[in-house]
């Protein structure tokens, strides 16, 4: 179980009321049978500091100083009783515990603080010895054959500091031999990345060889059995295992904090039925429900698929019926349980109806029962409760001078008096006080009884009174007989310690008449990075398959947000003149990494998780549309990212067909398919980092080819307006925030990153990309807007020459490029949708799935035909990069400049401020990663009151938008890259006219099979290559732009302002890579790398904001109004670009398999898991052929999708979530909340002016079609 809370709390210290008189009374492990009592449980051991047992005072010295022993690094969690042993056990969250698994001697002399002793020895508890050493312990397990179960997390340190040192193991002990007999290591596929084993069941069997241990995997939201006999587990996935989103708020003590991701967790077995079977009754931690299964199932490994229905819903609790550890009485079948919301231990009897009526509080102690983390019973059936202030631990300082940890005792029977779980056998009869024989009459008499616990020599300590002592196999007469006058201490060695107490009803000691209470105060810090101080560090608890490098998360962040929208930047900027549009790219790069670094600044949620987690944790009025924030964003992301695939799949294909005329388009097509299918089947966004530096590579190749081209010709400042017309500034604005917004990328870039601490912060990886970015865009859309001017086609390597060698690297490198990309955009698509399908199912199903999904995903990419990039660069989902003097055009190269930079700005800083927000709320649920649609989750459901409602809907929105994004992506990119392909074969074969349907099939077999990649890891290679086409591309357009001279006297510096529109849709689609942000990042080795100065996302939007404006605006410039969609001049640079699509085609794919994983998966048998991954990834990537192929119009679609999504995805969500997660500091002025509110506006405008430019044109051309 892991803390969080959203608030900081100073707990006082508990009033020390009582005398020591009264606490050694406690000492006799008695329970109070009068009717009257209100406290049952009492009080057997307490300590300020846990202490050890060393063999003598010299080896203690010597622990204390080298750091070994730090006592006050110690909270005591697990608790287990065998016959003289009680056996405790102390996580290693902090250093200094010289062994995480101890016992007591009930046998010793009594002491009230009593040191704890290693067990088996402190050799045994060696840290980091896997083999014979223990790490991290935290609940045990005794069974009737005396054997210890124990299992060790194999983990190091807590929030800041955890280190994964050893694999889970199951360590088992003979208690008659102290030696271990056995240690299982759990299979890898038993565990998976989230895996926290929260608890542990016994099925024992009428022989010892017939035992059963079950184990609750809490954040795995899994089951695991293990047999003793077969020496084997397996693993158990349900949607009982889940946790309730509507029950995920806790109260404890007036601290108010949520735990809405907390899963299965406390378990527990009845006794044995009369089929022979027992059955395991266990809640989430998260729901206030029980849940029951037989052994019967459980015990049986071929029941692991289609034993859905064998799981039962048992009842209801009722309100705060929160519950961590439960225990059931092998005689009466009564189950006890702790009440951690009401510091109290509850009980239930099996053969009642599970309803609140039927649920009874057995003890309740606002003091002493402050969090009681375990509860247990002997074999002489006495409860035992380790109660140990986990919250003050955690989150703040405990008070050693105070009483912390308390061990609690009591026979079952006297616990359950008078409560409905009382059975007829449990009934006591009170025996008659003992005549009073005190020297001073009128004080109270008090008799004890004996239940066997057998412990002695320990002094009485009572405040007056006559004292009796009976053994219930004596006579009525007691043993020993005691007077003492009020106030007195006596101390006895007792031989046999009674566990038993009667008071007369007259009696009244100050102890049992009321505990000391603490009064706990509470109030909400304005900002949680207050309030979480020695917080919980997601990243350290991060367990990333194939992380990745600060390198490849900069390489994939850049590769995101710079694709073929680069080239577009000189239209762009002829959009809105050369200096709005390198204001606008400066503005839109800023706002970008702004978003991108809000979204991702706290927790690594997917996109759509932090967008409901920002709204759990904002404003009580916004917290009810969490849900609806993440099911917005994760739509938002599909759609977005689907429809970057098939532009990317356009682009490439466009290019390559230009200057390989051999065929029809169709075979071109189908020739690509195979390879982009095995790009996009990369599952590991480490592994797409290679292919992201490919890609990155040609891409600036590209880059400098089109500023050779563009100071090749005349740049000159003449007919170039400076700001162009504001009707075309949406134009404009839809180019930069394409080529620039990556954010549906942001998530799944971050959540995998080796330290995504570096993903913010300056440098960092979030400052590197986005600075590139914006340079990139913006020199390449002014120059490219001054060499060309108005007469700019969409893409700048449109306006090459198609002869040349330069010009025909430059295509074929942004080909390439667009290629190793395609696997990034497909990430989110084929994420968001394994997400919902994967967890329908079965395990052994989900690896084929995955692959048939991916495979059809890329498929379905195929549309019909390329028109010209320059409609896809009106709106959101233009053709990035090479589309920016295009865009340029649009808005003239004054403003297509500035307006490059601000695009650049605005999408950097929106990843910035998303990544932000993550990670807080990956602190505050105590996770180490979150999705982008986690993160609208947790920031909904953290977030005001007034929202929380909304944050399972801000989940699935977030889900869905990001899987139908990227699936649009993928879609696109599968007709960009047959395109291509068709125009450069069409340019050699020149008497056979191939359809590019018939490209887009040749295309499906190799996008199906490179989508079978399932880490980003092995994705990176296809986005290196994919960066060097792109980058081959880039030269090539900028050796054709800069080949003659430039010229800027018939170059607007302001272009048509109703074309503005299309230069942001062009930016903002180029530079926004929102949706492969949470993935990198969560990859990354040390994602603390992604945000900051230097960083992954500033170096990878600096230089795509760089690239941008380069190619922009001397593409414009270079070629002016006659810019065709994108800007790839030569033959060579449009096969780059069409090969970079290809390959980039699997990172965007990654997106969708991802969201589709993890929601099918968990409810697929294990083992169809890698059959559902293969078929699935098949399936999407078919499908996005098919709807290319069947529908009219994409490039309108996908214009109107882009628009509406890409600024929906890149900056409205993180401005909301950012406000809603920060409601309580905003900042001085709450100048965040103004500062988001533009953004928001930003995004809005984007949206409103881009799907008003593509709706106006896609009735044009009806209009043209229909005349």
């Amino acid at each position: 179980m892991k803390f969080t809370t959203n608030c900081r709390e100073h707990w006082p210290h508990s009033d020390n009321h009582i005398s020591n008189m009264a606490t050694k009374l406690l000492v006799l492990l008695a329970v109070v049978s009068s009717a009257t009592a209100a406290v049952k449980l009492q009080e057997m051991f307490s300590w300020n500091v846990m202490d050890w047992n060393y063999p003598d005072p010299y080896s203690r010295q010597q622990a204390i100083q080298s750091g070994a022993l730090v006592q006050e690094n110690a909270l005591p969690v697990g608790i287990e009783r065998w016959r003289n042993k009680l056996f405790v056990s102390v996580p290693r969250w902090k250093a200094g515990i010289p062994a995480t698994l101890n016992y007591i001697p009930l046998d010793a002399p009594y002491d009230p603080s009593p040191k704890l002793n290693p067990y088996p020895s402190f050799a045994g508890n060696e840290l980091g010895n896997c083999q014979s050493g223990l790490n991290t312990v935290y609940r045990i397990k005794v069974d009737k054959c005396d054997r210890l179960w124990v299992l060790d997390v194999g983990t190091y340190g807590y929030d800041a500091n955890v280190t994964n040192l050893c694999p889970y193991s199951l360590n088992i002990y003979d208690l008659n031999t102290d030696q271990r007999i056995r240690r299982y290591v759990f299979r890898p596929e038993d565990i998976v990345s989230s895996t926290f084993i929260a608890n542990i069941a016994l099925d024992e069997g009428r022989t010892c060889d017939d035992t059963f241990a079950y184990f609750s995997d809490e954040l795995g939201y899994g089951l695991i059995a293990y047999s003793w006999q077969q020496n084997r587990s397996w693993r158990f996935s349900h949607g009982f295992f889940m946790p309730d989103p509507l029950t995920g708020d806790f109260n404890i003590a007036g601290l108010n904090f949520q735990w809405s991701s907390e899963g299965i967790f406390g378990i527990t077995t009845s006794p044995a039925g009369p089929d022979g079977y027992r059955t395991l009754y266990f809640s989430p931690l998260a729901s206030h429900t029980q849940f029951a299964v037989s052994t019967r199932i459980l015990r049986d490994e071929t029941k692991v698929s289609g034993s859905y229905r064998d799981f039962q819903v048992v009842g209801e609790r009722g309100a705060n019926g929160h519950t961590t550890s439960k225990v059931m009485d092998e005689y009466t079948g009564i189950e006890l349980f702790n009440l951690i919301d009401q510091n109290a231990i509850g009980c239930w009897r099996q053969d009642l109806p599970y309803k609140p009526q039927n649920i009874a509080v057995v003890d309740k102690d606002d003091a002493g029962l402050i969090f009681p983390s375990d509860v247990k019973i002997d074999a002489q059936r006495n409860v035992w409760v380790m109660s140990d202030r986990m919250p003050v631990f955690l989150e703040s300082t405990l008070d050693y001078s105070d009483i912390n940890f308390r061990v609690y005792t009591a026979p079952i029977d006297v616990l359950v008096q008078e409560t409905v779980c009382q059975t007829a056998s449990q009934l006591v009869q009170t025996p008659k006080p003992v005549q009073q024989t005190s020297i001073i009459p009128q004080q109270p008499t008090y008799s004890f009884y004996d239940t066997g616990l057998g412990v002695t020599g320990n002094p009485l300590a009572i405040q007056g009174g006559s004292l009796s002592l009976y053994s219930p196999v004596s006579s009525p007469q007691p043993e020993i007989a005691s007077t003492f006058r009020p106030g007195a201490i006596i101390r006895n060695s007792i031989p046999t310690v009674q566990s038993y107490i009667n008071f007369p009803k007259q009696t009244a000691i100050p102890y049992f008449a009321g505990r000391p209470k603490s009064y706990i105060h509470s109030s909400r810090n304005p900002w949680w990075h207050d309030k979480l101080k020695g917080e919980y560090n997601p990243y350290e608890h991060r367990k990333v398959e194939k992380p990745t490098s600060n390198i490849r998360s900069t390489a994939n962040l850049i590769k995101a947000s710079l694709g073929s929208g680069l080239l577009a930047g000189p239209l762009a900027f002829s959009n809105a003149g050369w200096g709005v549009g390198l204001f606008g790219t400066l503005l839109v790069g800023v706002i970008c990494g702004h978003c991108i670094h809000i979204l991702k600044r706290n927790r690594p949620l997917g996109y759509a998780e932090t967008c409901k987690a920002a709204f759990m944790n904002g404003p009580k009025g916004a917290r009810r549309f969490a849900k609806f924030a993440s099911i917005f964003a994760e739509f938002a992301l599909l759609l977005t990212y689907a429809g970057v695939c098939c532009i990317y799949t356009l682009n490439s294909w466009s290019i390559v067909m230009r200057h390989l005329p051999f065929l029809p388009v169709e075979y071109y097509c189908l020739m690509i398919l195979v390879p982009i299918i095995l790009l996009c089947q990369i599952k590991y966004l480490k592994f797409l980092a290679i292919f992201s530096g490919i890609a990155n590579i040609l891409l600036f190749t590209v880059y400098v080819v089109c500023l050779y081209y563009i100071f090749g010709g005349d740049i000159t400042f003449e007919g170039k307006q400076a700001a162009g017309d504001p009707a075309r500034y949406p134009a404009f604005l839809s180019t930069v925030i394409f080529a620039m917004e990556g954010v549906g990328v942001v998530m799944p870039i971050e959540n995998t990153m080796k330290k995504p601490q570096n993903f913010l912060g300056c440098p960092s990886v979030l400052v590197v990309a986005m600075g590139a970015i914006v340079f990139l865009y913006g020199t390449l859309g002014m120059f490219g807007y001054l060499r060309y001017g108005d007469v700019l086609r969409g893409s700048i390597t449109l306006n090459l020459p198609t002869d040349e060698w330069p010009a025909v690297l430059a295509k074929v490198s942004i080909a390439l490029s667009i290629f190793l990309t395609y696997p990034l955009q497909f990430y989110v698509v084929i994420d968001i949708f394994t997400r919902y399908t994967q967890p329908h199912i079965k395990e052994n199903y989900q690896q084929i799935t995955q692959i048939v999904a991916r495979t059809i995903g890329v498929c379905c990419c195929v549309i019909k035909d390329l028109r010209s990039l320059a409609n896809l660069i009106k709106s959101s989902l233009g053709s990035g990069l090479l589309a920016m003097p295009l865009a340029f055009s649009n808005a003239g190269w004054g403003v297509g400049i500035v307006g490059t930079v601000i695009v650049a700005f605005i999408c950097g800083h929106c990843v910035h401020i998303f990544v932000q927000t993550s990670r807080g709320c990956c602190r505050l649920e105590r996770k180490p990663l979150l999705s982008y649609s986690e993160t609208c989750r947790s920031a909904f459901a953290n977030g005001p009151k007034c929202v929380r409602p909304l944050a399972n809907f801000a989940h699935l929105f977030a889900e869905f938008s990001l899987c139908f994004t990227y699936l649009g992506v993928c879609c696109i990119f599968t007709v960009l890259i047959a395109t291509s392909i068709k125009q450069l074969f069409d340019t050699y074969l020149t008497t056979t006219d191939i359809p590019v349907e018939q490209y887009c099939l040749i295309l499906l077999a190799p996008l199906c099979l490179l989508c079978q990649i399932r880490h980003l890891k092995w994705l990176a290679p296809f986005s290196l290559l994919a960066n060097i086409l792109l980058f081959a591309t880039f030269a090539i357009c900028i050796y054709y732009i800069f080949r003659e001279p430039l010229t800027i006297s018939d170059k607007r510096i302001v272009g048509d302002l109703s074309r503005l529109p299309a230069f942001l849709s062009t930016v903002i689609f180029a530079m926004e890579g929102i949706g492969v942000v949470m993935p990198v990042e969560n990859t990354m080795k040390k994602p603390q790398h992604f945000l900051g100065c230097p960083s992954v996302m500033v170096i990878a939007m600096s230089l795509v904001m760089c690239f941008y404006t380069i190619l922009g605006v001397f593409g414009y410039l270079r070629y002016g109004e006659a810019l065709k969609g994108t800007i790839t001049p030569a033959i060579c640079a449009k096969a780059f670009i069409s090969v970079t699509i290809f390959l980039t085609y699997p990172l965007h794919f990654f997106v969708v398999i991802d969201i589709f994983t993890k929601y099918v998966q968990p409810r697929v048998q294990e083992k169809y898991h890698n059959v559902m991954q293969i078929s699935a990834r098949i399936l999407i990537v078919c499908f996005c052929g098919g709807v290319g192929i069947a529908l009219p119009f994409l490039e309108q679609i996908i214009n109107l999708v882009g628009a509406l999504f890409y600024s929906i995805l890149g900056l409205i969500i993180p401005g909301i979530i950012e406000t809603v997660f920060r409601w309580e500091d905003l900042g001085e002025f709450n100048w965040i909340l103004y500062k988001n509110i533009i953004i928001v506006f930003c995004g809005m405008f984007s949206l409103v002016s881009g799907c008003t430019v593509t709706i106006s044109d896609t009735i044009e051309m009806i209009h043209q079609k229909t005349e």
